[in-house]
């Protein structure tokens, strides 16, 4: 969903209701309200948040050509529900694309098929088949309303988020013990010093659906009706 707002200063405003995951969760709500039937099932979201572009079309009115003064909602569908992909640059799979379908509560991160002993569950994404400083059981990444969140386990203090400004997180020092990743992001496991395996956490694939041209369905409606209504009201 690209929600786009008039105004650039408004971006940052609506950008932090759409990283509360509570947004999200009144979304989910308002759609299972409306699509009768459907309730869980209803698909996950991504939102992107901007202003329109210099060149984007104008209106006229009385007072002349003015810049669109209401927000809008474009609503594209993925095919299979890809959230984003981690794109492995180093280590034993350097170069390999991990898609991530967003569809399950968590994901087992890791070295080789086993998250831990042999008694641990199968990682769900194998970043490293035999590097040796990426742990077996590495992290985990949750689902956190519309996104994902990450937290390292036995990787320890040697996992960092890198955000696209260059600030890093290490999770383990996060008051929560995680930290929300976006499409941008780097998750960097290293050995502490020379070795290390970036995951950077991308787009899905350029041959997914949601390059098609946007449509607009009931999700258009709930989101912009429900959440955005609430959202402006707030801000003022």
């Amino acid at each position: 969903m690209t929600i786009t707002v008039p105004q650039e200063r408004s971006v940052a405003v609506v950008r932090g209701y759409v990283d509360d995951p509570a947004f999200d969760d009144e979304v989910g709500a308002a759609l299972a309200n409306r699509l009768v039937g459907v309730g869980a099932a209803v698909p996950m979201r991504l939102y992107d948040v901007g202003s329109p572009p210099p060149d984007s079309p104008q209106k006229d009115d009385e007072r002349g050509t003015v810049q669109p003064t209401a927000s809008t909602v474009t609503v594209r569908e993925a095919a299979g529900g890809a959230w984003a992909c981690l794109r492995i640059e180093g280590g034993d799979r350097d170069g390999e694309v991990i898609p991530i379908a967003g569809n399950r509560p968590r994901y087992h991160v890791g070295r080789g098929d086993w998250h831990g002993d042999s008694e641990a569950p199968a990682n769900d994404l194998v970043i490293s088949n035999g590097d040796r400083f990426i742990s077996r059981r590495s992290a985990v990444l949750r689902r956190a309303g519309s996104g994902l969140e990450v937290a390292s386990l036995d990787q320890g203090e040697f996992l960092v988020v890198v955000q696209p400004d260059g600030r890093r997180i290490r999770p383990t020092h996060a008051r929560t013990g995680r930290v929300r990743i976006a499409t941008g992001d780097r998750i960097e496991l290293t050995d502490g010093e020379r070795q290390r395996v970036v995951l950077h956490v991308e787009r899905p694939l350029a041959n997914h659906a949601d390059t098609e041209a946007p449509r607009t369905t009931v999700a258009e409606t709930a989101v912009t009706s429900a959440s955005l209504t609430s959202m402006e009201e707030r801000d003022g």
